[in-house]
């Protein structure tokens, strides 16, 4: 599939792993990739990243977890809308 592109056949999954793919997009796109996995992730889904996969920062979106042997970040609930009356 495309990661640039939306289209509606995908869900949401409570685990991506990514290993031995960001290493061949040009350094420019990888935070680009990363928001649109990020993106199809359910709410407190993993994101697990091989050992060569190395963002320059953490994805926005998610949080580092510490996991042995990868590179594992979770994606942080959006803080709840506030309701006006």
């Amino acid at each position: 599939a495309n990661l640039f592109v939306s289209c509606g056949m995908f869900l949401s999954y409570d685990l991506i792993v990514c290993q031995n793919v960001l290493i061949y997009f040009a350094p420019a796109a990888v935070p680009r990739a990363l928001a649109a996995l990020a993106s199809r992730l359910t709410p407190d889904g993993f994101l697990l990243l091989g050992p060569g996969e190395a963002p320059s920062a953490t994805p926005e979106g998610l949080e580092p977890v510490a996991i042995n042997g990868v590179r594992a970040f979770r994606r942080v609930a959006p803080p709840p809308r506030e309701v006006r009356s």
